[in-house]
């Protein structure tokens, strides 16, 4: 369920700002290689990305998306062009543990995350947030009233600036307790 529910908001985000498309399964659970880990590392580090930590689990990679695990919650999802060779876009997931009671039948509850994505093609930060808590949910909207681009049907927005953004969500994340990086 959270890996549907991850991997929502970073095809949404995907479609909306990557221009991603369909490709052929290549479903995969060896992971990348230690170097190619360190590698990218570096380079989330210097843009301020979470980086891919040692006692995370590799999920899988498919269709162009790698996985990543933090016990039993999708932390990170990376999507990368049909070579695997440029990132295009990533995706941090930060759970709560907390679930809330979805207005959808189907899907009766929701788990409570925020998705913080960056497009390297835009060097953009955007932010998305799934909750019933309505201190968070006027966080965000204080972020999108002031934006001018939105991701799809979700709530997901970029500011102004990457700082803006990241500071909603720096902002979101102290309240629940976590840390960005």
């Amino acid at each position: 369920m959270f890996i549907k529910e991850t991997s929502i908001v970073l095809l949404a985000a995907c479609m909306a700002f990557s221009g991603c498309s369909r490709r052929k399964s290549d479903w995969s659970t060896d992971p990348p290689p230690a170097e190619k880990i360190a590698a990218t590392n570096e380079v989330r580090k210097k843009l301020g990305i979470r980086q891919i930590k040692e006692h995370w689990t590799f999920y899988g990679r498919q269709f162009g998306a790698e996985n990543w695990k933090d016990g039993n919650f999708p932390c990170k999802v990376v999507l990368y062009d049909k070579s695997y060779e440029t990132i295009l876009l990533e995706q941090d997931s930060y759970y709560t543990g907390r679930r809330f009671r979805s207005l959808d039948r189907e899907t009766n509850s929701l788990a409570e995350y925020l998705a913080v994505f960056y497009d390297y093609r835009k060097k953009r930060f955007g932010l998305a947030v799934v909750t019933d808590n309505e201190e968070i949910m006027d966080m965000e909207r204080a972020l999108y009233e002031t934006t001018l681009e939105a991701v799809g049907e979700i709530h997901g927005f970029f500011g102004r600036t990457n700082d803006e953004t990241l500071k909603v969500a720096d902002k979101i994340l102290k309240k629940w307790g976590l840390e960005r990086l």
